[in-house]
């Protein structure tokens, strides 16, 4: 009987030996990839330095986030060890969410790349370039007569998503930004002030939000 017993401890042992070899030979790694921003827009490019560094890596593995760092993480410098798999990397501006009303917003960033990981193989994403993801809205005075003219100026900017800001046009120095929405659009409409008290409200033009880039509403005086 106790040999028996011996016998059937050495199989459990051994089935227990087994089953780690096995998970540890069902699993590869990720190296991270690169990840940096693109600022290219339109018109004109905005200054890297306007840009937030802080950028949220997520590892999907199907529709479940496994795994969350922020670049500059330590972590992302050695290999990242995971089961055998299909995965996407997406690598995002933290705060996805569209500013509330009468606020600027931010600029937001987004890239994906889907990977697989292999048993025990290195898996190597290739440099990953963050692009902007949503509409910036900015407002340019190209009559220096604006300034003498007018007492005021302002935009009243309404997305289809029912946000609005007004921008004071002779104080702006920011973009506003607007996430975006399929077939949606932004309506502006310009309303000025000048010495006499009189106020001229421009026709509300629309903008459409087809693609991720930043638009520059130019006001002049005609003469």
């Amino acid at each position: 009987m106790q040999k028996k017993l011996i016998y059937l401890l050495f199989i459990l042992l051994t089935g227990i030996s087994c089953s780690d070899n096995l998970e540890q030979t069902n699993t590869g790694y990720l190296k991270m990839p690169e990840i940096s921003i693109d600022t290219d827009v339109e018109i004109q490019e905005l200054s890297r330095s306007t840009v937030a560094s802080d950028i949220q890596i997520d590892i999907y593995q199907g529709s479940t986030i496994i795994k969350t760092y922020l670049v500059g993480d330590p972590a992302l410098n050695a290999p990242i060890v995971l089961p055998v798999g299909n995965y996407k990397l997406v690598a995002h501006t933290p705060n996805m969410a569209e500013a509330p009303d009468q606020e600027a917003g931010t600029p937001i960033y987004y890239a994906e790349s889907n990977f697989m990981v292999e048993t025990n193989e290195t898996t190597i994403v290739p440099p990953l370039e963050a692009r902007q993801n949503n509409i910036g809205i900015y407002l340019q005075l190209t009559d220096q007569l604006f300034n003498t003219a007018f007492t005021s100026i302002t935009c009243h900017l309404l997305s289809s998503s029912g946000r609005t800001v007004n921008i004071d046009c002779k104080n702006n120095t920011a973009i506003t930004y607007f996430n975006l929405y399929e077939g949606g659009n932004i309506q502006y409409t310009i309303k000025a002030t000048n010495t006499d008290g009189e106020d001229f409200i421009l026709d509300t033009k629309t903008i459409s939000m087809d693609r991720p880039q930043n638009y520059y509403i130019v006001a002049s005086i005609e003469k």
